[in-house]
């Protein structure tokens, strides 16, 4: 295989198969859509979008790896969905071969909705070479040759015993291909992926939500092992985008997903491997994070090592080759696109952002090769701590001047991205004075996007490799498939040859024409490329390249009801929803993705067109970026604070009427909240066809649990503290600690801030503190109390109410609310790393942590029936009939009316941080909750009719101050951390 070291090979291009028609004759069926080698390398299948597969076989007569054409058929024609209307393409998806077990071939075939089983095999043509009427009539005589038939005298048919029984003799011998299973009507939205099991009996077959298990003797029916498919379409957040089995385990499959995830899964622990055994995925850097993200983080194609041990992945800049053991991170990132990451705004306008690359093994696994653009491919070495590259071209020059690639090293002082943590990863030059027209190739300003390799395959045991390269010209469409195997030493060490070699064009090679629909063939070329061994030599450094993957069209058109889906997704789910749309189709930026955007990347295109001095585009652009990208954020901004402040600012009056009447009655404020969204979270869960009625889970109950009775603990705390002679302004004042005990948390969690930041939340805590203690102040003023306001117990206290002198149940009090932050501050994280983890999942946190907790109540039931009974012996208000189908007016206790009220307030409130948590970090959710409380203060106090204390003013001010000042630090956070990353290393 490929070496990088001392006699290390070179690339030629040996083979070329194809049609000599013109390429305006070429047309959008002819463009190969997969290719793949059998299990023994002596077979190769292609098919294309016209829904044609095509079978090469190995010629046995040449020394070196070439092959001759074996046969044709048309695996699938095109269909219409009357139901959906909905056009199925014939476009041949993947090829799958199967292990063969007598001297007939196997293979899978697949399109976007049915997948077939084609027997290829060899079959025997037999003619009648003698009958009663002829005299050893041969095949020639059939014809009207010299060999014509002669008719027998009458006469010499006498007996029974002057018949015969015609004659078969042998005539031809044809590659006949016949359809042995039809597996349809299993998929609802599009195959992107089949694999055959090691068992050899049974496979998959994945679209983007559902992975479907077949036997393959059974075609009318199939088990759904995964099912990502959320209830509401608008809770969508990523889709299955490839899908295989293990080579050698026949329980163990993995499947990648738009969030650039890859989750390995296995058949025995249960029959729905929606949980996943291990999950491969690598941690973006807050700091780096776009618009663009989701979309670049996006898997494309993984696949196994043969032996197992080794995952290959691809997105659209990078290539990363985990090991099975290890899902912290890659043992190697290979950049293949960096150079591209200043015009990934150019490449979301023309969906080049969204082509599927593909990218494979070599059969020992010591090297990868995948695609770029340009027609570029690159070959590279698996072991991490070898940096060099091949890198070919599939053009026609190089074909006829037969150059050749080399091993390149990699300039590690050019790329910005790591090799497993190293710097490294450009194209620095190509051997023979290349290195110019390299970078001239790979330099972003020159690309051709309509020209890029997606699909190939590597022999299994050989270095031999088959490439489709594609020209989606609209002038004229031109279709390649390469092939290169290794072949003797023919090149001179000391001779000078390119680092790029080129494919020619349907023109050049050896040819064999289709038996059925030649015509249709012509965008096809098969062609080889041997690989040399050469003694070392220097080797200059030559410029970047790239490489991403083509998008299927028709996987873009998926109902409308996907689309939608994915532009409500939240910002820690950015890396998931909108991808998961893109796949379908373009659509319209997620607001969500837009912090961070501004600036960089994305802001690429309104530089240019301030550098041109275009006014209309600046305008064009600005109203597309209010349109579509600030103005949905600032909506969803909206609702969040409008249920947050008006929500909770509510809350604080009717909570304050309750703990003044009723003490005692912080437990069935909670058990009645709790009880209200459990019911309306149900409601939002249901799910008819499913079991229990409600939506499958998507964070497992084993997290949700631990997340319950962190929940749980801390609101019954909470509550609970006004039994021990705790007032609404002390428990305002003594919660406003949550800011620095959520910090102190992060900080132990590994978590750094900025000294901005660290400034900002001490401000903050003191300013609501300063606010609070300034109307506690005021009210003891007011109501002629002596008590030092450093006992706390009579903060707020209405006059005519004897103060307490419980010092004891103070402390509790006090020590109970220090324990509930503590506990605030951990959930917050543990909530934080569950969505990193799962996705926004907020109606699930929501409905899980109310429902499941409501048994935890069952201690509580006889005090909380007490208190209920005094609430019932409250003022009773009066209030209006309903229409005419009420009385002139009814009697309701006071205390019910304000705990109605603090229910639905509570839901308001929770729903709108819910929402917050789902999109920013669990310190940010802390800060502007302590905002709230400074609201609810000053409302509360304006309610009560308070006069506003000069202190209270002043810790209002601070808190608003401090507030933006954590927002700027943040900012200046990102961006210095962005700046560091985007540095180049100086040369040494």
């Amino acid at each position: 295989m490929v070496d990088s070291e001392a006699n290390s090979p070179t690339w030629k291009f040996t083979q070329c198969f194809g049609d000599k028609g013109d390429v305006e004759d070429i047309t959008e069926a002819d463009i190969i859509s997969t290719v793949e080698f059998d299990h023994t390398g002596n077979y190769l299948a292609t098919g294309d979008k016209g829904g044609r597969v095509v079978l090469f076989e190995r010629n046995e007569t040449k020394k070196t790896c070439e092959y001759k054409f074996h046969t044709e058929f048309q695996s699938h024609e095109p269909e219409f969905d009357y139901l959906k209307s909905l056009e199925i393409e014939e476009k041949i998806n993947k090829i799958k071969w199967c292990r063969r077990q007598n001297a007939s071939h196997y293979l899978l075939s697949t399109n976007d909705k049915t997948i077939k089983l084609w027997k290829v095999f060899e079959k025997s043509l037999k003619v009648v070479a003698e009958n009663n009427l002829s005299h050893d009539v041969t095949p020639g005589s059939l014809t009207g040759g010299g060999g014509a038939p002669r008719p027998l005298p009458a006469h010499q048919f006498r007996n029974a015993a002057d018949l015969k029984l015609p004659r078969l003799t042998h005539h031809d011998t044809v590659v006949a291909a016949v359809p042995r299973r039809t597996y349809a009507n299993a998929h609802a939205y599009h195959i992107n992926s089949i694999s055959v099991n090691s068992d050899g009996e049974t496979f998959i077959s994945s679209d983007d939500l559902r992975i479907n298990l077949w036997n393959l003797n059974i075609q009318d029916q199939s088990f759904n092992i995964v099912d990502i498919k959320p209830a509401n379409m608008e809770e969508l957040t990523e889709v299955i985008t490839a899908a295989e089995f293990h080579p050698l385990s026949c329980n163990w499959f993995m499947y990648a997903s738009s969030k650039g995830t890859i989750k390995l899964a296995d058949m025995r622990e249960s029959a729905l491997c929606d949980q996943h055994a291990k999950l491969f995925e690598q941690e973006e850097d807050p700091s780096s994070r776009s618009f663009f993200s989701e979309i670049i983080s996006s898997i494309s194609d993984v696949r196994f090592s043969y032996d197992g041990r080794y995952i290959l992945s691809r997105d659209y800049l990078t290539v990363k080759i985990w090991d099975i053991n290890m899902e912290r991170q890659p043992v190697k990132t290979i950049p293949i696109h960096e150079h591209l990451r200043p015009r990934l705004c150019d490449t979301y306008e023309n969906d080049s952002i969204f082509d599927k690359f593909e990218v494979v093994f070599s059969g020992d696994a010591k090297n990868v090769m995948t695609g770029s653009y340009n027609n570029n491919f690159m070959i590279y070495p698996s072991d991490p701590e070898k940096e060099v590259e091949v890198v070919l071209q599939a053009d026609k020059s190089a074909f006829k001047a037969k150059k050749v690639g080399v091993p390149t090293p990699i300039n590690s002082s050019t790329s910005p991205t790591a090799t497993n943590g190293k710097k490294g990863g450009s194209r620095a030059g190509s051997p023979g004075g290349q290195g110019q027209r390299m970078r001239k190739e790979t330099d972003a300003d020159q690309i051709d996007f309509n020209k890029k390799i997606l699909h190939m395959s590597w022999h299994p045991f050989e270095d031999s490799i088959a490439i489709a390269a594609t020209n989606n010209r609209m002038i004229a469409g031109q279709s390649e498939m390469c092939i290169r195997d290794t072949t003797p030493d023919l090149v001179n060490s000391a001779g000078a040859r390119s680092g790029t070699a080129s494919v020619t064009n349907a023109t050049e090679g050896g040819y064999y024409r289709a038996p059925a629909r030649s015509s249709k063939w012509t965008g096809m070329a098969v062609l080889l490329l041997g690989a040399e061994h050469r003694s070392p030599q220097l080797i200059l450094p030559h410029a970047d390249s790239a490489s991403p993957r083509q998008q299927s069209a028709s996987s873009r058109d998926i109902d409308a009801s996907l689309l939608a889906a994915s532009s409500r997704s939240q910002r820690n789910a950015m890396s998931a929803a909108p991808m998961a749309s893109h796949i379908l189709r373009k659509r319209t930026p997620d607001p969500a993705a837009l912090e961070g955007s501004l600036g960089r990347g994305g802001a690429s295109r309104e530089a240019k067109d301030l550098e041109t001095g275009s006014a209309s585009s600046i305008t064009q652009q600005f109203a597309k970026l209010m349109t579509f990208e600030v103005g949905p954020s600032l909506l969803t901004i909206a609702v969040m604070l409008s249920l947050i402040f008006g929500g909770c600012c509510s809350n604080v009056y009717a909570l304050e009427a309750i703990v003044n009447f009723e003490p005692s009655s912080g437990t069935l404020l909670t058990f009645v909240q709790f009880l209200f969204v459990a019911v309306t979270g149900f409601v939002a869960q249901f799910d008819r066809n499913s079991r229990f009625f409600i939506t499958p889970n998507k964070v497992p109950l084993s997290r949700w649990i631990i997340n319950i009775v962190l929940f749980f603990t801390i609101n019954v705390l909470n509550n609970h503290a006004f039994s021990y002679d705790i007032s609404v302004p002390v428990h305002i004042i003594l919660r406003s600690g949550g800011s620095i005990t959520t910090m102190a948390a992060g900080y132990l969690y590994g978590k750094r801030y900025s000294r901005t930041q660290v400034v900002a939340v001490v401000l903050l805590t003191l300013g609501v503190i300063m606010a609070a203690w300034s109307d506690a102040q005021a009210k003891v003023s007011v109501s002629g109390f002596t008590q030092p306001l450093a006992g706390f117990s009579n903060i707020a206290r209405p006059q005519g109410v004897q103060e307490s002198n419980d010092r004891p149940a103070f402390s509790t009090g006090l020590l109970i609310l220090l324990v509930a932050q503590v506990l605030s501050a951990i959930m917050g994280l543990y909530t934080e790393a569950t969505y990193a983890k799962y996705g926004p999942q907020w109606r699930e946190n929501l409905f899980y942590s109310h429902a499941l907790s409501l048994p935890l109540f069952l201690p509580f039931a006889p005090s909380m029936a007490r208190t209920f009974a005094h609430l019932m012996t409250s003022t009773p208000l009066r209030l209006p009939g309903l229409l005419s189908l009420a009385p002139a007016g009814f009697l309701i206790p006071s205390q019910i009316v304000f705990l109605m009220t603090n229910v639905l307030t509570q839901y308001a409130c929770i729903r709108g941080v819910n929402l917050l948590a789902a999109a920013s970090t669990a310190l940010t959710v802390t800060i502007v909750l302590n905002i709230r409380k400074l609201v609810s203060l000053l409302l509360s106090i304006w309610l009560f009719g308070n006069t506003l204390a000069p202190g209270t003013l002043i810790g209002a001010i601070v808190v608003f101050t401090a507030g933006g000042l954590y927002s700027v630090g943040s900012r200046k956070k990102a961006e210095e951390s962005s700046a560091t990353q985007e540095r180049p290393e100086k040369a040494s």
